[in-house]
């Protein structure tokens, strides 16, 4: 006889058969057999341990599905988690990963490195380009109805670097020049073979003039001043680089003494060899190719090849067995002497000429004083790395009042001028001596205050807009305070807003 649910104590619903056997077998099921014996294994995650059956799940068929349900589910996670590695084996296997490309990537550098041969090193020839005075028009000075001229001041001359090497121990000077040569390999080499002067200096023009016409600019044309071939032989002979030569003058001076009324920037460049050798060179026209390279490679020499204020450029070149020296000398063509500026005896200046190109005068004249050419040594040269118009300045020339006008009290004092302090060789010691080109010191740059003394011109005279001067002005009182000299005239012209020296003019006071 069926039971129904008011009869069936034991739970919520009971089982779907009503015979005594099945209704005894589900109220007391059949012990689970015992577990078989687990051996134990090192690596293997422990099993989590069989949960008991919950009463309910004697007598209800819905806890007993859902106690089954549990049980599969942490079977299955518990196979899941033994094949799960170790912890450290996991995070060793992570790295691995990581760091394999950047090994592999390391070692093909290092192999490629193996490969490759070391790169020669390289003599960088940098020297001087630059020799503008500092473009300063005297300070305003006020008339009676009249505003004076004001000097502005121009970039201070770039310092002098001196070709680099390696010392003689650390590589031979044959070795030396032959890495050179390698090392600009893909430079324009001429054919090897004699040439002339003529045919050097027709080369390094074109040279110039190829890196002019990258900018747009006017071609320079060949200047016969033979003072810049004169510094060239000098520097080659005596194994050099400097601005001054062996006798104390400075391109200026040498410019004005061989001719020259214009002003002049000078660059100076060539190879100081540490032992001289017989080998040949390739040719005289690839080592000029080379230090012209090195002279582009500098910012302010680079600057003074394109300038555009230059018309002419006299090049000076000299070469010996090992390598070349060269001067080149850029000069403009913007004024035309009628009377060269000279100091008679009594110290008074005279000149007068005619401005060129659209330049009109500028109403300032500077005047620099520099001690009187002496004899310098090797030793002296080696520490002078630049050279400016002059050690200071001695007065600066303003023009005079206007007829029936005149300056105000204490508008003549001395005016605070500062310009770049460059090396000068009269201020090292001539028992010093000779430095290695790498261990020559650079230039501090320290700039040099002094106040100047202003002279009134007793003539200024200009006609045709200005093109057209003349100017006359006692020295005395300026001559008198720096004593003997060389004396640097700097006449200053202006063309579209830009101020510039257009002569540099020379003269010995003794």
């Amino acid at each position: 006889m069926p039971l129904n649910d008011r009869n069936y104590i034991r739970g919520e619903h009971p089982p779907t058969c009503s015979c005594v056997e099945c209704i005894e077998q589900y109220r007391t099921p059949a012990a689970p057999p015992p577990p078989a014996e687990l051996k134990p294994t090192p690596k293997a995650t422990p099993k989590p341990a069989p949960r008991a059956m919950p009463p309910e799940a004697l007598t209800s068929g819905r806890a007993a599905r859902r106690f089954d349900r549990e049980q599969r589910d942490i079977h299955r996670k518990s196979k899941w988690r033994e094949k799960l590695p170790p912890p450290p084996r996991l995070i060793a296997g992570f790295l691995l990963l990581l760091l394999l490309p950047g090994g592999l990537l390391l070692w093909w550098q290092m192999s490629e490195e193996d490969e490759r041969p070391a790169a020669p090193p390289v003599v960088a020839i940098e020297v001087d380009q630059t020799n503008r005075a500092p473009v300063k028009v005297p300070t305003q000075l006020e008339l009676t109805g009249l505003t004076g001229p004001a000097l502005a001041e121009e970039p201070a001359p770039a310092t002098l670097p001196i070709p680099r090497v390696p010392s003689a121990a650390e590589l031979p000077t044959e070795e030396l020049i032959d890495s050179v040569l390698e090392a600009n390999a893909d430079l324009p080499t001429p054919t090897p073979g004699p040439t002339t002067l003529a045919e050097e200096q027709e080369h390094l023009l074109e040279l110039i003039n190829q890196e002019r016409a990258k900018g747009n600019l006017n071609p320079l044309t060949l200047d016969d001043n033979p003072a810049a071939q004169a510094h060239a032989e000098e520097m080659r002979s005596e194994n050099y680089v400097a601005h001054w030569n062996l006798a104390g003058e400075n391109p200026n001076y040498r410019y004005t003494q061989a001719g020259g009324s214009q002003y002049l920037n000078e660059n100076a460049s060539g190879g100081v060899t540490v032992g001289r050798s017989s080998r040949p060179k390739p040719s005289n026209l690839a080592e000029l190719t080379l230090i012209h390279q090195g002279l582009l490679q500098s910012e302010d020499h680079h600057r003074n090849v394109l300038d555009p204020w230059h018309t002419r450029v006299s090049i000076g070149i000299s070469c010996d067995g090992v390598t070349c020296s060269i001067a080149q000398h850029f000069q403009g063509e913007y004024l035309e002497w009628t009377k060269q500026p000279t100091i008679n005896p009594d110290h008074i200046l005279t000149l007068a000429g005619r401005l060129l190109n659209e330049r009109t005068m500028h109403p300032a004249v500077q005047v620099w004083w520099s001690p009187a050419p002496a004899p310098l040594t090797l030793g002296q040269l080696d520490r002078t790395l630049a050279y400016g118009i002059g050690q200071s300045p001695a007065t600066f020339i303003i023009q005079p009042a206007p007829h029936g006008q005149a300056y105000e009290p204490g508008q003549l004092e001395p005016e605070q001028f500062s310009w770049p302090g460059r090396s000068d060789p009269h201020e090292v010691s001539p028992e010093l001596p000779r430095t290695q080109p790498w261990e020559q010191p650079a230039d501090t740059g320290v700039h040099k205050v002094k106040w100047v003394p202003l002279t009134v011109a007793d003539v200024w005279d200009e006609t045709a807009g200005g093109t057209k001067f003349s100017l006359v002005a006692d020295l005395s009182q300026a001559i008198e305070n720096e004593g003997p000299g060389v004396y640097t005239v700097q006449l200053w012209a202006s063309h579209q807003g830009d101020t510039r020296s257009v002569s540099n003019y020379t003269i010995l006071v003794e």
